[in-house]
């Protein structure tokens, strides 16, 4: 489940019901769950709380093309996913392509 603001499909204002499916994961024991960053604090907190097994992959899509991998910001935002989760992911917008090529 990703958020609108974050590149997906999921309303942004929905946040009861993008827990009702982060929970219904817990539930079922799923291994890993996708936790956008974009939540409010105090829920993605009380989640982390009662995650069980499950590993919790926290999640930060910038889809503006504007973030910058070497900017301070990047850097403020990997501290808060290694905060949040098992796993980090931090994905930002490709404007171009860069292609290389070697060999022959």
């Amino acid at each position: 489940m990703r958020a609108q603001s974050q590149g997906g499909a999921f309303p942004d204002k929905s946040v009861k019901e993008a827990f009702d499916l982060l929970y219904l994961a817990l539930r079922l024991g799923v291994e890993y769950i996708n936790v956008e960053l974009s939540l409010p604090e105090k829920d993605i907190r009380d989640l982390i709380s009662r995650k069980g097994n499950s590993k919790i992959i926290a999640s930060w899509d910038d889809w503006s093309g504007n973030m910058k991998w070497d900017s301070s910001s990047v850097g403020a935002t990997l501290e808060v996913t290694k905060a949040y989760g098992d796993i980090a992911k931090i994905i930002g917008k490709a404007n171009t392509a860069m292609l290389r090529f070697s060999g022959s």
